[in-house]
């Protein structure tokens, strides 16, 4: 087994770690948080 180091983003107040690629699903992950916080989604009370 390998260990990598994870990727990393902060996502307002949290941050968010990950596998590296190949796994699509963890760089999606972090995608999609920024791209909320960019599209001012954050601000909803149900954030």
């Amino acid at each position: 087994m390998a260990w990598d180091t994870p990727l990393v983003a902060n996502s307002g107040e949290y941050q968010i770690q990950t596998n590296r690629p190949p796994n699509d699903a963890g760089l999606n992950i972090i995608e999609a948080q920024l791209l909320a916080l960019a599209a001012g989604l954050a601000t909803g009370a149900h954030w």
